[in-house]
């Protein structure tokens, strides 16, 4: 990361020309209203009012990253960077606004990461994954090895930018994706495979009363298969007994 500063006089001559373009987005601000430039504008030159004499109030920090490193920066790491170095120049408890300015295909890099990023998390499926990246306007394009149906690697485009999936991160080549997708599927189904006793009962209970009528006892009425699924029941809990111990309680009860 490489920093350059600028010092000048005009607060509206340093916004406009960091906001008024399609490719400035705020990272962060604070002690400004960020509605537009101009809120923005008025906030500054409201508090710099309160000290008259400061000539030159107007600190203009330009951070340039390195290449190497632009693939694995989102949104909130640059902004927490940002504020870092302000603290190390001294800039602190003061008004401030934090601007991310992306040109061309850089622009589209950074819009490809944070939409598969979010896009991953829950994808359980790669019908799911793109369904939302497509959505969002981009498109998944698939290599195969040779005339295979084996899948080698994978692109993603957004309107003319074409980018590898291991050209936006290292995480996004079509074997860790697809691994990702795998583990989401396996954790989707471990709340199926624990269910709760109540669960069970109210299962087991609908399956039997499908094929049985109501058993009539002194009692009353009971439901269907009752009595086969006390039963059941009986023997899952004493499965989950500790056999020495169980018949340990057995003897000393039956003294």
């Amino acid at each position: 990361m490489v920093g350059k500063q600028i010092v000048g006089k005009s607060f509206g001559g340093c916004i406009r020309y960091l906001l008024n373009r399609d490719e400035a987005t705020i990272l962060a601000a604070e002690g400004l209203n960020t509605e537009n430039a101009a809120t923005i504008i008025r906030d500054f030159n409201i508090h710099r009012k309160m000290n008259p004499d400061l000539g030159k109030a107007v600190g203009h920090l330009i951070l340039s990253w390195s290449h190497e490193d632009k693939a694995l920066l989102t949104p909130e790491i640059m902004a927490e960077r940002a504020k870092e170095y302000l603290k190390l120049m001294g800039i602190e408890n003061t008004q401030y606004v934090i601007v991310q300015r992306l040109k061309g295909k850089e622009k589209v890099r950074y819009e490809l990461f944070d939409a598969i990023s979010k896009a991953i998390k829950t994808a359980t499926s790669w019908k799911a994954f793109e369904a939302v990246l497509k959505a969002q306007g981009i498109t998944i394009q698939f290599k195969y090895k040779g005339k295979t149906k084996e899948v080698q690697g994978i692109s993603f485009s957004k309107g003319e930018v074409k980018f590898k999936g291991s050209a936006i991160d290292s995480a996004f080549s079509y074997s860790k994706l697809n691994n990702l997708i795998e583990s989401n599927r396996e954790e989707q189904k471990k709340p199926s495979e624990s269910k709760s006793l109540a669960q069970q009962i109210r299962e087991a209970m609908e399956a039997k009363s499908e094929t049985q009528t109501p058993v009539q006892t002194g009692e009353g009425y009971f439901p269907p298969g009752w009595f086969d699924l006390v039963q059941d029941l009986g023997n899952v809990i004493a499965d989950d007994i500790d056999d020495e111990e169980y018949k340990r309680k057995k003897r000393y009860l039956s003294r």
